[in-house]
């Protein structure tokens, strides 16, 4: 099987886990741009994390992002995960210049952006702002 065919056979099981409710709100998915218009069609709060492995700011946001996703009042919250070093194209459509950045959006309007930001209470500020 091609790599192509690979891609559009994840991009459409991604789709249908996050239309119909199979995947958890709570996690981090990998960045589809599919997955992404097809939320953003349906007029989602949508989270976008810019994150690189060997970024320590973004493991700090991680994990106060797996805490807070985790809480009822972020549920509706969907999440994707970008990779800041693989996921170059993508990285520049947002136009993003550091990893460790968070965009919120609520359909296709660009609601916060935030870069390298580590305080909880901070982060809630940013993700109330999309709900």
């Amino acid at each position: 099987m091609k790599v192509k065919e690979m891609n559009i056979r994840k991009t459409v099981i991604l789709l249908f886990a996050l239309l119909f409710g199979t995947a958890s709100q709570a996690e981090m998915i990998p960045f589809t741009q599919g997955a992404f218009e097809a939320l953003q069609k349906r007029d989602r709060p949508i989270l976008v994390v810019v994150f690189a492995d060997w970024c320590p700011t973004c493991k700090r946001q991680e994990a106060i992002l797996s805490q807070l996703l985790a809480l009822d009042e972020f549920r509706a919250l969907q999440t994707f995960r970008v990779d800041f070093d693989n996921q170059r194209q993508v990285v520049e459509a947002f136009h993003v210049k550091y990893q460790s950045t968070l965009i919120l959006f609520h359909g296709s309007q660009e609601v916060a952006r935030s870069t390298a930001e580590t305080d909880r209470e901070r982060i809630v500020e940013l993700l109330r702002r999309v709900l």
